[in-house]
């Protein structure tokens, strides 16, 4: 089923940077608050390219289910066993057989424990030459992310030196809410 859009400012901002991080392998974080569109664009995404996979991390998500969820939507079964260095590895693997152009995203990351934030950095550097990475989250995430780096918390500096784009989203205007209130027949 085809996802019903607006051309919101977000819409226009994102899905160009979305290209970039697909073609490139480029690791891009947004920034954007509940509503303003960040989920909605990765699907429609996902729609217009190939091996497109997301992820929502939960509030009661540890390490070890995300990356079996990662395997999960790449249609692949962890069969090593319930270690989280096989399941990183695993997934590593599977993005190399694609032997294609794939992203994968991480979406609602204001929910990250702390130890997952610490693992991302093993699973870009695994996937790095052969995939994009997606994380999204709110402004409250972003702010974690800053103070956890002011403080060297979890190799959180690390991480970001990674990153090669950041992406913040405005809040949508009222008009732009009226739309997507439409689209979705409210």
């Amino acid at each position: 089923m085809e996802i019903e859009y607006i051309e919101s400012n977000n819409y226009r901002l994102l899905q160009p940077m979305l290209e970039k991080a697909y073609k490139h392998n480029q690791f891009m974080i947004v920034i954007g608050d509940s509503g303003w569109g960040k989920s909605w664009n990765f699907k429609v995404f996902g729609q217009k390219m190939d091996n497109v996979y997301r992820s929502e991390i939960s509030s009661t998500m540890d390490t070890n289910i995300l990356f079996k969820e990662i395997l999960k939507r790449f249609k692949k079964r962890d069969r090593a066993s319930n270690r989280l260095f096989y399941a990183i590895q695993n997934v590593s693997k599977v993005v190399k057989d694609l032997k294609s152009k794939s992203m994968y995203i991480i979406d609602e990351a204001g929910h990250f424990k702390m130890s997952m934030q610490r693992h991302i950095r093993d699973f870009r550097e695994l996937t790095k030459d052969h995939s994009a990475l997606v994380i999204s989250g709110p402004y409250s995430f972003y702010d974690d992310l800053e103070r956890y780096a002011e403080n060297n918390r979890f190799g959180i500096k690390e991480i970001l030196s990674r990153v090669n784009r950041w992406v913040f989203l405005e809040k949508p205007s009222k008009e732009e809410m009226i739309g997507v209130f439409k689209v979705n027949g409210f």
